[in-house]
């Protein structure tokens, strides 16, 4: 939200929708804050006030494989049909390093099992009324 209508300066009540780590990722917890300090009138009321992510450790060897492989340099095969032909292209080794830096920033969420976890979860909750 933006805007209120004209007639309207504060509100007794913010209403947010956020769910699941999507407070985080798309940059719900901002606007909420956002809301909160520019429209909430004192004492009022933030629905839901409170927010809760965990962080765990998670051992994926396949998924870690898949994750950072991925972003290492990547080579296009030739079009050459054998070795000794002359003509066609060589291999072309792509560099995506930068990428990779830039996609390994984005959290990851997916399910895992229960022995793919060897640590204890911590809460980084946060209370939007302060």
């Amino acid at each position: 939200m933006e805007y209120l209508p004209d007639d309207i300066d504060r509100v007794d009540i913010i209403v947010s929708e956020f769910m699941g780590y999507n407070l985080f990722t798309e940059s719900m917890a901002e606007t909420v804050i956002y809301a909160r300090d520019k429209w909430l009138k004192p004492n009022g009321l933030i629905l839901p006030q409170k927010c809760y992510l965990f962080i765990v450790g998670v051992r994926d060897a396949q998924r870690k494989a898949e994750i950072f492989d991925t972003w290492n340099n990547y080579t296009v095969p030739s079009t050459r049909d054998n070795e000794n032909e002359t003509d066609g292209v060589d291999d072309i080794v792509f560099d995506f390093s930068d990428l990779r830096k830039a996609v390994l920033r984005r959290p990851l969420v997916y399910q895992v099992k229960e022995n793919q976890v060897p640590s204890t979860p911590v809460d980084i909750g946060y209370n939007f009324i302060v």
